[in-house]
């Protein structure tokens, strides 16, 4: 969170915009498809550090006139234990129905191609923006 926060002072202080890493946990284990005005129920305490960084770090760009926008990040494949890790007694989370919740995946020259855009965009969405 104060690292969000300072990149948000530091905007303020060189009329930079703000792209923040969070994540797609802030949405916890909601059904269905998560769009950015899902509401935040995060499961663990990655999630709500997410959430946290956001709602202070959009507060804080409020406050000093600075375009903030977090970006929600799914999984990126190759950099977790399904797509490239997978062990020997690695276990996928799974519901007490016995099905395990669909993940939604952006390839690392996807999410590049989606950074590279919203530097050259003339303005940042707003708040928010699910990339995955």
């Amino acid at each position: 969170v104060a690292l969000a926060e300072t990149a948000v002072r530091a905007g303020a202080a060189t009329g930079a915009r703000v792209l923040l890493a969070s994540s797609a946990a802030v949405y916890g284990a909601q059904a269905g498809l998560l769009a950015e005005a899902a509401p935040l129920r995060p499961a663990n305490p990655y999630g709500q550090a997410k959430a946290e960084m956001e709602t202070r770090a959009a507060a804080l760009g409020g406050a000093l006139g600075v375009a903030v926008t977090a970006l929600r990040i799914g999984n990126i494949a190759g950099f977790d234990a399904i797509l490239g890790g997978w062990r020997p007694g690695f276990a996928l989370d799974r519901f007490a129905d016995g099905r395990s919740p669909r993940r939604s995946y952006i390839g690392p020259r996807s999410l590049a191609r989606v950074l590279a855009a919203l530097l050259a965009a003339p303005e940042l969405p707003p708040h928010v923006l699910c990339v995955d």
